[in-house]
């Protein structure tokens, strides 16, 4: 993860993704497909990927402030 000069490590150890109940089984394009057609884009929540909230700054240091890039964050500024 890209990291600011002064801006603290993140706290996160390895992360791991287990699945269970997982089977190779080719998923009904027609059933898909409905799923999707009847979302309604009005309703569906703000994508947080690229340009996530702030975290609130109240209690910490100048230090903690400093705001550590992510890879959404990349080429930007």
């Amino acid at each position: 993860m890209p990291k600011l000069p002064g801006a603290p490590l993140p706290d996160a150890p390895i992360v791991s993704q287990n699945y269970t109940d997982f089977a190779m089984i080719q998923p009904d394009p027609a059933k898909t497909w409905a799923q999707v057609s009847g979302l309604d884009p009005a309703t569906l929540p703000a994508c947080q990927l690229f340009d996530p909230p702030s975290p609130p700054t109240a209690g910490l240091t100048t230090q903690a402030k400093v705001k550590t890039p992510t890879w959404g964050s990349i080429g930007r500024r």
